[in-house]
């Protein structure tokens, strides 16, 4: 049952995504992108919702084995986090963690349900803001995570960000990014990862960046890497 209602919500979200396509031969010909999130009204964001959870549930597991999280940590900021079902598993793999998911009011609204249906109670909680301009705290988290965000922001938004979680990070704290990576070179970036690049520069400010991009640009400390499988994700971890 579960599985039919995860495809059902996965084709939900591909509807939207379809409309945004019909873009793309404006977007090749001319470079306007479609800046999809700016255009979606309130139905659309709880079906959009919906999908993002669904999708998470794919990689959640192994990216709450992979992801660092500094022994007797508290706390987790999780930035656009949506469902927040990221927190969820995390918090469930290290029972002394708490987490903040933080996201936009008209998001959260949607979002709430699907984190209500988790049973977390307090420990993983909503705060409505704007990770774009938001300041995140000083020293309060140990752990500041992100998913499926930074494809969406240009490159001074990214920096700026990742300023701000650095600046929230307590003492020994990782600051981590998980999303898709576009490969060095085209020639290796294969089907997926071209398809990929090319669908988020349509619908967002960004694309996708290679591995050597998020370490460069964003420069806030000392990177490692950690694959994760699904869809060639990749958790960056700042520390």
């Amino acid at each position: 049952m579960r599985d039919w209602v995860l495809e059902q919500e996965l084709l939900e979200q591909e509807l939207l995504e379809w409309r945004w396509l019909e873009h793309l031969e404006d977007f090749v010909r001319t470079g306007h992108n479609v800046l999809a999130h700016d255009g979606l009204s309130g139905d659309a964001w709880g079906v959009y919702q919906r999908g993002m959870r669904s999708v998470a549930g794919l990689s959640s597991a192994e990216v709450a084995r992979r992801v660092p999280v500094p022994e007797g940590a508290r706390q987790m900021l999780d930035i656009g986090g949506s469902h927040g079902y990221y927190s969820v598993v995390i918090c469930r793999r290290h029972p002394g963690l708490r987490s903040v998911v933080l996201d936009l009011p008209q998001v959260i609204c949607h979002a709430a349900p699907l984190l209500a249906q988790e049973g977390m109670g307090d420990r993983v909680v909503h705060r409505a803001g704007d990770a774009t301009t938001d300041g995140f705290g000083t020293a309060a988290f140990d752990l500041v995570f992100i998913a499926n965000a930074v494809h969406h922001f240009d490159v001074p938004t990214n920096r700026d960000l990742a300023r701000r979680a650095a600046h929230a990070l307590r003492p020994g704290g990782f600051f981590v990014i998980l999303d898709f990576v576009r490969p060095r070179s085209p020639k290796d970036a294969g089907q997926v990862g071209t398809v990929n690049d090319m669908f988020f520069a349509l619908s967002s400010a960004s694309g996708t960046w290679s591995s050597e991009e998020l370490s460069r640009r964003l420069d806030v400390g000392r990177v490692t890497s950690t694959a994760v499988s699904y869809m060639g994700f990749a958790a960056k971890a700042v520390r």
